[in-house]
């Protein structure tokens, strides 16, 4: 549009400077004279380039004269196609010119003189290939599937387009939903012309969204064989995201051998890639080599700490004690500088009741960024320790505003699930990271999020809360009526003072079990 309005305000300004300089010309004296044997002619300068103008025009008609007169001997001499030829160039070049037209449009943004400028070139023009070709292109642009259809379908009749005609209708499958229709449609472009790397990558692609691992895997095979833009990095990557798929599927049909051999591989692949680990240490322990998946999972954690692998390691003695469990641990635990071992260490000294050391572990990550789990535990463990009920309230309200604990989040849509080797959102393969939310963003699974809470009864507004000393007159009067009616009328005072102190002892002891029962669900 504004390339149209440009060319229509040059044109208003050509036309000015044409009449400026006719004006001018007219009323210029003198002339030109044009002598002719004895005959003088004398012209205006103004009648002179008109004259001059009306003989340019005169021997571009003798030209065209001319040159049908040449396809006219032509024909005489046996090419019968010559005067087809010769009215036929004409309407070529207003096919190009349509054509170009068209082209130029689309760029502009202008799709519905696009559309109109490819039906006229496709009237003109004698090739069928670009025609359609441009038809699809200017069809998609103004939002006519059904006519884009039509085109592409078109372009299958011609080998040199084939492979343009199904993109198009495997695109056109894909918005309509129709994922097998386009994975079809892909399988056959594969066949068509095998070393395309664009193709391929449309077909893997599809069987990704379809679920379709062992195939999805063979098209991988085939880009290490082909010219990719991918690295080998990201090519073994993207192969052991598939294995790991198609792992986790196996092992949901029951096939527990040949899905421990695709996670071995996966592994094989990318040593550090966490979630084929995980599947991999699960199954060795499913088939009872659960030290192979012990040492896996020790291999992976020195590489680099990571929650999910504590957990599956602690899953492997589901029955254990708490002390037991931290005597197991203690291969893991010998860096104490990295937060996810601290972290891992806090929730096992909690679990055993071993407050001031979960608390000396944890209190170097409370002066940088803190993270909501560091919060959480410290939380635990003042109160563990018997800390005022504000410092324990202190610690709660900074893990509500602190760094989230990490999560597998979608580096396109931002949709938290748990790991997938496709977004359940935006269809996008590969595309989870490991990474903390922000804190508008609701948590996916309460594996990371610490699911630490207080007895209620032990939370109490700030005006109602006092010392938690035997000094407090408040607190005191409150025990002494909780007592009272919970206990039958004591006969004397030192009756009440027994049962007052048992109440107290009950209550502790209650607090320390909700305590370890809290941290043990963190683990």
């Amino acid at each position: 549009m504004i390339f149209s309005a440009l060319k229509g305000f040059f044109v208003l300004i050509f036309v000015g400077i044409v009449g400026l300089l006719a004006g001018y010309l007219n009323d210029t004296p003198g002339g030109v004279n044009l002598v002719f044997y004895s005959e003088e002619f004398r012209f205006s300068f103004l009648s002179a380039i008109f004259f001059l103008l009306i003989i340019i025009v005169a021997i571009l008609i003798l030209i065209k004269i001319l040159n049908f007169l040449s396809a006219v001997l032509s024909f005489f001499r046996g090419d019968e196609t010559a005067i087809k030829r010769f009215f036929e160039r004409s309407k070529e070049r207003r096919g190009l010119k349509a054509f170009s037209n068209s082209l130029i449009a689309l760029e502009e943004g202008e799709n519905d003189k696009a559309f109109s400028e490819a039906k006229k070139a496709e009237k003109l023009l004698r090739f069928p290939q670009m025609t359609a070709l441009l038809g699809a292109r200017a069809t998609r642009a103004n939002g006519l599937i059904s006519s884009e259809k039509e085109y592409n379908k078109k372009l299958l009749k011609y080998p040199e387009t084939q492979i343009v005609g199904l993109r198009g209708l495997i695109n056109s499958s894909l918005e309509d939903g129709d994922i097998d229709t386009a994975l079809a449609l892909a399988e056959k472009a594969k066949k068509l012309n095998p070393k395309n790397a664009g193709v391929t990558e449309t077909l893997f692609n599809l069987q990704c969204k379809s679920k379709d691992w062992e195939g999805a895997h063979k098209s991988v095979s085939e880009m290490f064989r082909q010219k990719q833009s991918l690295t080998g990095e990201e090519l073994r990557r993207r192969e052991s995201v598939v294995l790991t798929a198609a792992a986790k599927e196996n092992q949901l049909n029951g096939l527990t051998e040949k899905s421990l051999s695709l996670a071995r591989q996966a592994v094989k692949k990318t040593p550090e890639f966490i979630p084929a680990i995980i599947v991999c240490a699960e199954l060795e322990h499913l088939v009872g080599k659960k030290a192979s998946g012990v040492k896996l999972i020790k291999s992976a954690w020195a590489v680099g700490p990571h929650p999910l692998l504590a957990s599956v390691y602690a899953n492997f003695f589901p029955e254990e004690t708490p002390e037991n469990r931290l005597d197991r641990f203690q291969s893991l635990l010998r860096n104490l500088n990295h937060l996810e071992a601290a972290i891992i260490s806090a929730n096992l000294h909690i679990a055993i009741e071993d407050f001031p050391k979960a608390r000396s572990v944890l209190v170097p990550f409370t002066e940088a960024e803190l993270d909501s789990r560091v919060a959480t535990l410290m939380a635990a463990a003042e109160k563990g320790c018997g800390e005022d009920e504000k410092v324990v309230s202190g610690w709660l309200s900074k893990s509500t505003t602190s760094k989230r604990p990490p999560e597998w989040i979608c580096d396109r849509c931002g949709h938290i699930d748990s790991w997938r080797p496709v977004c359940s959102k935006c269809d996008t393969f590969d595309s989870q990271i490991w990474a903390s939310p922000s804190n508008s963003t609701e948590l996916h699974h309460g594996l990371t999020t610490l699911p630490f809470v207080l007895d209620s009864s032990d939370i109490k507004p700030e005006k109602d809360t006092g010392n938690i000393s035997d000094d407090n007159e408040g607190d005191t009067a409150h025990e002494e009526r909780e007592v009272e009616s919970n206990s039958e009328v004591a006969p004397d005072l030192s009756s009440e003072e027994e049962n007052e102190t048992k109440g107290k002892d009950r209550r502790k002891e209650k607090q320390t079990i909700d305590i370890a029962e809290n941290a043990r669900k963190i683990i």
